[in-house]
């Protein structure tokens, strides 16, 4: 009985932490999805034509990637996509452009956001 009493504090002590350290967060969280969802359907115009090249080079792309898939290859695709990303890498870094990617500023502005990170939640006390 005397652990129930010591637990039932210990139970509330921690939902406490939750709810004041982890919940603001995951709220600030949501929000910045959202946010970001408002953003790109502000660029939609923008970035349409990029959305239309990237679903263009992916619908090309998957007769190879079916054949790598059915033909347990997957590994040697991997090992071919590094290759192309460290060629991509060095000529980014010696000229700024990619090869196998969109800009930094098409890429910024049409494909990524600002999204924090949640922070784990405290440690169950039992």
């Amino acid at each position: 009985m005397s652990n129930i009493f010591t637990a039932i504090p210990d139970f509330f002590d921690y939902v406490g932490k939750v709810v004041g350290c982890y919940l603001p967060n995951t709220m600030g969280w949501a929000f910045d999805h959202v946010g970001c969802a408002f953003g790109k359907v502000a660029t939609l115009f923008d970035c349409f034509f990029y959305y239309l090249l990237d679903i263009f080079g992916k619908i090309l792309y998957l007769p190879i990637a079916l054949i790598f898939f059915f033909t347990g290859l997957l590994s040697v695709e991997a090992d071919i996509w590094d290759s192309i990303e460290s060629v991509d890498s060095a000529i980014h870094d010696a000229t700024g452009l990619h090869i196998c990617h969109f800009s930094d500023y098409i890429q910024d502005k049409c494909y990524k956001c600002n999204i924090r990170k949640l922070k784990r939640p405290p440690q169950w006390p039992f």
